[in-house]
């Protein structure tokens, strides 16, 4: 019956594992494992060149709308994807935000290349930026927040010690939302200082324990207070697709190493690809092919 219920899973993973990536990090997970074969997926260069095409044209669109990391993750991929108007689309697109208010896209623009004295461009649009933004997000705009960080870009661990109170209200902004620039926030938390990291840790801890899906998620990295299986499994439990992906790999790797069967992971990718994560439709359809 077990087996049964495994085919009826892969079957239906299979019906949705042929409608693109869906969103830029899906899009980047699925690339890595079948251009490398990354188990369960094969390598398949047809493939991987197919959804880089996919990861391109949503970067193009992302980085329009205002995403300094589409812009760059865009024009890294312009390297191996045939597409004769996307690199100067992108180009456009990450100088018009580096020229507005957005000092994260000014390096991924024409500016590092053409522009002499970046460094005051870049200072001007920091200004800008904190300008519109730092005071609605300490006031309580969760959305300005997230628009701060996202212009401010990736990588701003020193936040968190020269400007805690900034780098708290960020995280808290970030609980409860899908925006592209939280997983960034919460990573920050690793760097942070004890004290503040601790603050930040707790409220992430209290949300988890509310039933908020992305809490729990991002203290599968954080937390090791509790296995990984089990912050996963609560964020799946709590409707996050991401959280059922990590756990089926978890039980994916118990199966490959002789510790279970592979129905546990199925189960898990199946719940991932019901909840419209793409990579767990595509881990669930290649599983039968083991």
């Amino acid at each position: 019956m077990r087996w049964l219920v495994l085919a009826i899973l892969m079957l239906a993973g299979a019906a949705q594992a042929n409608e693109g990536c869906g969103r830029l990090d899906w899009c980047d997970e699925l690339v890595v494992f079948y251009a490398n074969g990354v188990p369960p997926l094969p390598q398949d260069a047809v493939q991987a060149q197919a959804l880089r095409q996919d990861y391109l044209q949503l970067a193009i669109a992302a980085c329009q709308a205002g995403d300094p990391e589409a812009c760059r993750s865009g024009l890294s991929l312009t390297q191996s994807v045939q597409a004769d108007d996307a690199q100067p689309r992108l180009f456009a697109a990450a100088d018009r935000l580096c020229d507005h208010d957005t000092p994260a896209a000014c390096t991924a623009g024409l500016g590092l290349r053409l522009r002499v004295g970046l460094a005051p461009i870049v200072a001007a649009a920091t200004a800008t930026a904190r300008h519109r933004h730092e005071a609605a997000c300490l006031a309580g705009s969760d959305a300005d927040c997230r628009d701060l960080r996202r212009k401010l870009g990736f990588g701003l661990t020193g936040m968190a010690c020269a400007e805690p109170d900034l780098f708290l209200r960020m995280v808290v902004a970030c609980i409860g939302q899908s925006d592209s620039t939280c997983p960034a926030v919460f990573a920050d938390i690793r760097t942070a200082p004890a004290l503040v990291a601790g603050v930040a840790l707790d409220r992430l801890r209290q949300s988890c324990d509310t039933g908020e899906s992305g809490s729990c998620y991002a203290l599968a990295r954080l937390d090791g207070s509790r296995p990984r299986r089990d912050w996963y499994l609560a964020a799946c439990d709590a409707g996050h697709p991401g959280g059922c992906s990590e756990l089926g790999h978890l039980f994916y790797v118990q199966f490959t190493t002789g510790k279970g069967d592979v129905v546990p992971a199925a189960d898990a990718w199946a719940r991932g690809c019901d909840l419209g994560h793409v990579p767990s439709c595509h881990y669930l359809k290649h599983l039968s092919r083991q």
